[in-house]
């Protein structure tokens, strides 16, 4: 298993500490889970990611990772994260509102870029 999608499901902390265990991938979608920024730190284990996406709809505040207008989740925390991940090449962030700096950082390292 290289690509898996758990968009838009009720993943947890734990679960993600279970996907995390599969170093083999490459692709994974955590679009709009409930998964906060101090859970995504486990993914930096997976070596071989290449592709990875992260956010909400719109912004929502009740599902999916907040930056907005949320403390415990700001964009400094996010980029700092995906500029750790060496093997990532693309990110999409839905909902996610960056900073044109925050931008210009991830595009300057990643082949793609979407927000």
């Amino acid at each position: 298993l290289t690509t898996f999608d758990v968009g838009a499901t009720r993943l947890t902390a734990r679960g993600l500490a279970h996907i995390c265990r599969m170093r083999q991938l490459e692709s994974l979608d955590l679009w709009a889970t409930a998964i906060r920024i101090e859970d995504l730190q486990q993914l930096t284990a997976l070596e071989r990611l290449q592709y990875l996406s992260l956010g909400n709809v719109d912004g929502s505040d009740t599902d999916g990772l907040r930056v907005e207008g949320d403390p415990s989740h700001d964009a400094d925390a996010v980029v700092d994260l995906l500029l750790r991940m060496a093997s990532l090449e693309r990110v999409w962030l839905d909902g996610v509102t960056l900073s044109p700096e925050h931008k210009q950082m991830l595009e300057s390292r990643l082949d793609s870029l979407q927000v």
